[in-house]
């Protein structure tokens, strides 16, 4: 991902996000003291910064405001691992935020696919990635994480580069 504005669509108006590599301690402690990132953390695994190697953060601005961030896992040179941590003050534009986050990611020629893992008690944002943004449900780990002493499944999702042009607009 570059630390670039990324393509504009002015349908959208909003041409004013950006991504930037990397997440200063400042916009770390903002983003992971969020409530509603806090409340992804399970009871013996809390949410916070994670950093190994190829493992890289983009952090999100709208209007030159930190939203929040992408963590990205260079899986492999095809595969891109996505986890997103969005704040509250993100959710007016989440769903473009997600697509130009794709879109940047894809950019890379080598990238085929980006995978996601969603926890069960989020259906909304399951259901949301499939339809808005073309992922397919792909598998369940199941009882993966514990939330006020009750097992969990992730879910997971994938797209490929295949999928995601299918659903572009031709020019």
């Amino acid at each position: 991902m570059q630390s670039a504005r990324v393509k504009p669509n002015p349908e959208d108006g909003l041409t004013a996000i950006r991504f930037e590599l990397g997440l200063s301690d400042e916009n770390a402690e903002a983003l992971f003291s969020d409530p509603l990132i806090a409340r992804l953390g399970g009871d013996d695994n809390p949410v916070r910064p994670m950093f190994q190697d190829y493992w890289y953060y983009a952090s999100c601005f709208w209007e030159d405001v930190f939203v929040g961030a992408f963590l990205i896992i260079d899986f492999s040179p095809y595969e891109k691992e996505v986890h997103v941590f969005l704040q509250r003050k993100a959710a007016p534009i989440a769903p473009i935020l997600f697509q130009h986050g794709i879109w940047s990611l894809f950019q890379d020629p080598l990238t085929q696919r980006i995978t996601g893992w969603v926890p069960e008690f989020l259906p909304d944002s399951i259901h949301k990635n499939e339809s808005r943004l073309g992922f397919k449900i792909e598998g369940r780990k199941r009882a993966a994480g514990r939330r006020n002493g009750i097992p969990y499944d992730i879910i997971l999702m994938g797209l490929t580069r295949e999928d995601w042009e299918a659903r572009q607009p031709t020019a």
